[in-house]
């Protein structure tokens, strides 16, 4: 008897000790052979947890989340990141438009992609068909001559109204400047239409001298656009505008034509309104504007011609090439106009 009682104290005692610090509490037999249901809610008998004879308190443990709250928190932090990508994009958007070159960015942008397309499968030569003469689509041409109403016949009397309109709009540029504007980039651009629509048929076979004066106009174009949008020293303007005239020639070969041209004034113009960046020379409109004729350059390469048919597209049933020189020489009359800021 005595026994018995000294073990019911030490017992006890334990059950006491163990249950004050938390830790493990051992039992001799679980609730239920001590009348207490395991899953009842009442007290513990003799200090011992509920639960039953080996419970282990689960105090202090590390317990893992559901896999559901892991897939949770791995969509909150990817829509965390994609919310920060989204805000630095927009700030960049709205850093370049503040500072006007998000239209010369663009228009870079089109110009690689016309670069590419050039490249795509051997060249441009890939792109031409039979109303495609030298990289121009041309409404009217059949291939191998075509009637004065063509669209290099056109796109000479633009050139011509675009020409006078250099010395009429309002302007705060210098003489020399509208000068250079309205005869070395319009006129010149209108006297190669007018050599290939009226004189020589709209024809791709070169002539005595073709390459010559090919190369001319591309360092000529070249050297305009360095003149107006640059502060290189000028030696290095010409140097540029040499290689700009080779590279024109070169790429000009296998039927590639004024593409060449298309090509590297392009980037050159682009690139130059890009590197503008305090805004000297160029303003934010031409930039803007300037997307329209990089934009009709890749649609006249693309789609002069009907693909399905082999006839002639939608662009050169409805003037062909004359929409590039609007395009283009609206967006160089837009240089001539003040800048809003003065």
């Amino acid at each position: 008897m005595r026994a018995s009682i000294l073990s019911l104290v030490a017992l006890v005692s334990a059950a006491m000790h163990f249950q004050g610090s938390g830790e493990f509490v051992g039992a001799i037999a679980p609730r239920s052979s001590l009348g207490v249901p395991s899953g009842s809610s009442g007290p513990s008998v003799f200090g011992m947890p509920r639960g039953g004879a080996f419970a282990v308190s689960t105090k202090g443990a590390k317990v893992a989340p559901p896999s559901s709250e892991i897939a949770r928190g791995g969509q909150q932090a990817s829509s965390i990141k994609e919310n920060i990508f989204k805000r630095i994009i927009k700030r960049k958007i709205d850093e370049l438009i503040e500072s006007g070159q998000a239209g010369w960015v663009v228009s870079f942008a089109l110009s690689i992609i016309y670069l590419v397309l050039f490249f795509q499968d051997g060249g441009a030569s890939t792109n031409a068909c039979t109303y495609s003469s030298a990289g121009f689509c041309v409404t009217n041409f059949d291939g191998a001559d075509c009637p004065i109403m063509n669209s290099h016949t056109w796109a000479f009397a633009v050139d011509m109204v675009f020409l006078v309109a250099c010395f009429l709009v309002p302007s705060d540029r210098t003489t020399l400047y509208k000068a250079a504007l309205a005869f070395g980039a319009v006129g010149s651009h209108g006297a190669l239409h007018a050599l290939l629509g009226i004189f020589v048929n709209c024809t791709s076979d070169p002539f005595p001298g073709a390459e010559t004066i090919f190369g001319a106009f591309g360092a000529l174009i070249s050297f305009l656009i360095l003149f107006s949008t640059t502060e290189l020293d000028n030696m290095i303007k010409l140097v540029i505008s040499a290689v700009s005239g080779y590279l024109t020639v070169l790429l000009s070969e296998g039927g590639a034509g004024v593409s060449s041209i298309f090509l590297i004034t392009q980037l050159l113009a682009s690139g130059a309104g890009i590197f503008d960046t305090e805004g000297k020379l160029t303003t934010p409109l031409m930039g803007y504007t300037f997307i329209a004729p990089c934009l009709v350059s890749i649609i006249e390469l693309l789609f002069c011609c009907d693909p399905a048919t082999g006839g002639p597209g939608l662009f050169n049933q409805y003037g062909g090439h004359v929409w590039y020189d609007i395009a283009l020489h609206t967006s160089l009359l837009t240089s001539l106009l003040p800048r809003k800021d003065e």
